[in-house]
C-alpha cells in the first residue's frame, strides 16, 4: 500500500524539519482495569490540571502538532478530561482517545465525547469470548461494559476502531475479533508485541505469543487475506531508525516532554519550559542521531529486512536502544520464513475470459506481493467486489487504470488498492515465468495491445464490421458466380 503523494510528501518535510505532527498526551496513570500485560507504572504522581494542559496544547499548537491522541492509564478518568478535548478541539486538532470503554456507560456520555470534539476512538478488545477478556483485564464485567459501550458509539459520528494485543491466551481469537469490527465497520488493528513496563520489570513477557504460535497466526491469516504478507523492506543503514523527537511525541501526566511513548527520558517539562528550547536542545538531537548501522546485534543477513526495531523497546527491556530484543528477532524470522513458505505455495486460480490469449481458465497465478514497484503493462492483482481480480495496468499518473487484455470497459482504481503483481502462471503443472523460453514474447505480444487498450470498443466494431462486409461481399460473389454458371448450363 502507498500513501498519496501530498501526504507523503507532506510528513517528509515535518519529518526533516523535526515537526511533531502527532503528539500523545498521558493525561493520567490511573485506570479501572488490571491488565496483566500493561507497560504503564500506575499512580504515579500528581495529574496535571486544565490550565495546564491547556498551556501544553497551545505550546504543540505553535510546533506545528496536527494529531493529538489521549493516553492513559484510562484517559476518561482524568476530572477535567472533557474541558480538555473540548479546547483541543477549540485549536483544530484531531483528537483521538484510547480507552477501554468502561466509563462510556450510556448514550449521552457518548454524544458528550461528540459534541465535545472527539474525531476517534480506539476501543482495547480482547476477545470476543467474555470469559477470556475480563480475565486479561482482571475486571470481571469489562466485557460486558464494552459493548455496552459500542452500541453507544455507533450511534454517534465518532470514528471508531478496535486494538487487540495479541497474546498467548487470545491470539487463536484473532479473526473472531475482526469480524466484530467488521460486522460495525470499525477500524481494526493488531499486535503480538507485549512491551514490559516503564519500570523495567519483565513479569508481563510470559505473555507473548511463541514462535509456534506466531507462524500459525501469520500462515492463517496470509492464506486468508494472500494481500495481507509482509515481505521485506530494504533497512537503510544510514537513516535514523525511526522519527521519534521528529514527527512524534509524548508528554506525561506531569508534562514531562519524551522523545515518543515508549522512550522515557524527560527531554524537558513543557508545562514550565519552552517548547523549541526542549526539542532543539543535545538531549533531543541524541535520540534522532541514532541510525540502524549502530544497531549492535543485526541479523546481518535478509533477515532484517524484516525487523520492526524499536529504541524504546531495546531501552526498557534490554537497558540498551541499540539492541534488538530477543522476542523482535524472533518475530521478524518467523515473519520472513512465512513469507517465503507462502511464495512458494500460493497460487491464485484464474477464471473468466478477460485475460485471453495469455490467460485461460484453471491457470493458476504466481502473484509478487511484495513488489516495490509497478509500471504501465504491469498485470496487477486488486480486489474489487469481494473478488480477486488480475488485470493490466494501463495507465497511471492522474489516474490508475485496469484492464482486461479482452475487456471492453476499464475500471479506475487508488494505487494504494493494488495488492500484488503476477509474475507468471501454471497451467497443466509446467511453470511459465516471464522470461522463460517464449514466455517474454508472449507477454509483449499482449502488451502490444496495451496501447489501443482504451479505443477497444472502437477496433472491436472496427473489426466487426468490416468482417461483415467481407462475409456480404463474399456471399455476393459467391452467387454471382453461381448465376454465371446456371447461365452457361442453359446455353
Amino acid at each position: 500500500m502507498t500513501e498519496p503523494k501530498i501526504l507523503e510528501s507532506f510528513k517528509k518535510k515535518a519529518y526533516e524539519k523535526n515537526i511533531p505532527l502527532q503528539a500523545s498526551l498521558e493525561l493520567t496513570t490511573r485506570c479501572n482495569h488490571a491488565c496483566n500485560h500493561c507497560y504503564v507504572d500506575k499512580n504515579q504522581g500528581i495529574d496535571l490540571s486544565f490550565a495546564q494542559w491547556k498551556i501544553i496544547l497551545e505550546k504543540l499548537r505553535e510546533a506545528g502538532t496536527l494529531y493529538i491522541v489521549f493516553l492513559g492509564g484510562e484517559a476518561l478518568l482524568h476530572p477535567d478530561f472533557f474541558n480538555i478535548l473540548e479546547y483541543a478541539h477549540q485549536l483544530s486538532f484531531h483528537t483521538s482517545v484510547i480507552s477501554n470503554g468502561y466509563l462510556i456507560g450510556s448514550l449521552d456520555y457518548a454524544k458528550k465525547l461528540e459534541s465535545a470534539g472527539l474525531d476517534n476512538i480506539t476501543l482495547s478488545l480482547y476477545s470476543t469470548k467474555e470469559k477470556t477478556h475480563d480475565e486479561l483485564t482482571g475486571v470481571l464485567g469489562s466485557y460486558q461494559k464494552l459493548m455496552r459501550a459500542v452500541e453507544y458509539l455507533k450511534q454517534t459520528k465518532i470514528r471508531v476502531g478496535i486494538n487487540t494485543l495479541l497474546m498467548t491466551k487470545n491470539i487463536e481469537d484473532f479473526f473472531s475479533i475482526y469480524e466484530f469490527a467488521t460486522k460495525y465497520k470499525f477500524d481494526f488493528n493488531s499486535d503480538p508485541v507485549v512491551t514490559c513496563d516503564w519500570l523495567g520489570k519483565k513479569n508481563n513477557l510470559a505473555l507473548r505469543p511463541n514462535d509456534e504460535q506466531l507462524k500459525k497466526h501469520f500462515m492463517d491469516k496470509v492464506n486468508k487475506w494472500p494481500e495481507s504478507l509482509s515481505g521485506p523492506i530494504p533497512l537503510p543503514l544510514n537513516s535514523s531508525i525511526c522519527n521519534m523527537a521528529r514527527c512524534k511525541c509524548a508528554v506525561n501526566h506531569q508534562g514531562d516532554l519524551h522523545p515518543c511513548v515508549e522512550i522515557r527520558e524527560v527531554l524537558g517539562n513543557l508545562s514550565r519550559e519552552d517548547f523549541q528550547a526542549i526539542w532543539t536542545s543535545d538531549l533531543a538531537n541524541k535520540w534522532r542521531l541514532l541510525e540502524n548501522r549502530k544497531i549492535k546485534n543485526l541479523f546481518n543477513d535478509a533477515t532484517d529486512e524484516f525487523l520492526d526495531i524499536c529504541p524504546g523497546m531495546g531501552l526498557n527491556e534490554m537497558n540498551d536502544p541499540l539492541i534488538i530484543p530477543e522476542y523482535m528477532k524472533m518475530l521478524a524470522q518467523v515473519q520472513k520464513n512465512v513469507w517465503e513458505e507462502f511464495r512458494k505455495t500460493y497460487r491464485l486460480p484464474f477464471s473468466g475470459k478477460s485475460m485471453l490469449p495469455l490467460f485461460r481458465d484453471k491457470d493458476e497465478l504466481i502473484i509478487n506481493f511484495s513488489y516495490k514497484s509497478v509500471q504501465v503493462g504491469d498485470i496487477v492483482l486488486v480486489r474489487s467486489g469481494g473478488e480477486l481480480i488480475a488485470h493490466r495496468l494501463v495507465e497511471t499518473g492522474d489516474k490508475t487504470i485496469l484492464k482486461g487484455d479482452r475487456s471492453v470497459s476499464a475500471e479506475e482504481i487508488q494505487l494504494e488498492d493494488i495488492l500484488g503483481i503476477v509474475e507468471g502462471f501454471i497451467r497443466n503443472k509446467k511453470e511459465y515465468k516471464w522470461g522463460s523460453t517464449g514466455m517474454l514474447f508472449k507477454k509483449n505480444l499482449s502488451d502490444c495491445s496495451r496501447k489501443t487498450l482504451r479505443h477497444h470498443a472502437r477496433i472491436y466494431r472496427r473489426f466487426y464490421f468490416l468482417i461483415i462486409f467481407v462475409m456480404v461481399w463474399f456471399s455476393v460473389l459467391i452467387v454471382g458466380l453461381n448465376n454465371q454458371l446456371t447461365s452457361k448450363n442453359h446455353t
